[in-house]
């Protein structure tokens, strides 16, 4: 299935709204070279995928949004696999720790 967005980790969208089926969809800045590129697929597939992929695409796409945007993410998701949630938000504050750190 074709994926519905794309965000480059590190930069910050300018825009991201939840659609109708359940993706979300960012538009953003022109592409910079040498940053990955970070795609969330459509609900059903983003549910059939295994969980450490999944909390792998929730923990990347978290660096390039803001904290509402990142709220909506988390929220859509966790209704369907609250387990995958704490899992990248445990993995989010290993990353803070080591910047800080």
């Amino acid at each position: 299935m074709e994926s519905r967005s794309r965000v480059t980790k590190g930069e910050t969208p300018e825009r991201s709204r939840l659609v109708e089926d359940g993706s979300t969809e960012v538009e953003q800045k022109e592409d910079s070279p040498g940053r990955a590129q970070v795609n969330l697929p459509d609900r059903d597939t983003f549910d059939a995928l295994r969980k450490e992929e999944q909390i792998k695409i929730l923990t990347e796409l978290t660096y390039a949004m803001s904290h509402e945007e990142i709220k909506s993410l988390l929220l859509d998701v966790a209704d369907r696999r609250p387990d995958v949630i704490l899992h990248a938000l445990d993995m989010l504050e290993l990353e803070v720790g080591v910047r800080r750190g």
